[in-house]
């Protein structure tokens, strides 16, 4: 019972990252795009990074009782995705933070469109079992 809301709370944490990062460039790319969108996408990134850290101790508390092994291959890509997740998480919070390429709209729509890939990818690899990049 414990472990199915594990995996519950783990799936549902797992879909809002997608769905604030999806959130972030729809915010991006609009037609009004202002420099408060940065300032509320600054805001969700710091909740994204308290998500992916969640996220990851989740499936840590997953993969025993699962009957997997860390040695799994799409759970070690998962591992990998989250943690470059986290750092680019961290790398635009750093920029926001010092004010740097605000006005670049494209930075923002690809660096969004990054976060929304590994998401993407991660997700493929859990629901499906099996990884094509390990």
């Amino acid at each position: 019972m414990l472990i199915d809301i594990t995996k519950f709370i783990h799936v549902l944490i797992a879909v809002s990252l997608l769905g604030c990062a999806v959130y972030c460039f729809a915010l991006i790319s609009s037609k009004n795009f202002l420099a408060k969108h940065l300032s509320t996408c600054y805001k969700i990134n710091k909740i994204m990074l308290g998500l992916v850290l969640i996220a990851m101790l989740l499936g840590t508390l997953l993969v025993i009782p699962k009957h997997y092994t860390f040695h799994t291959a799409w759970i070690q890509a998962a591992y990998i995705f989250a943690g470059v997740l986290f750092l680019a998480l961290l790398g635009l919070i750093n920029i926001l933070k010092k004010k740097k390429n605000i006005i670049q709209k494209r930075f923002w729509q690809a660096a969004y469109l990054f976060l929304i890939v590994i998401l993407i990818c991660v997700i493929r690899d859990a629901v499906t079992k099996t990884s094509f990049f390990l």
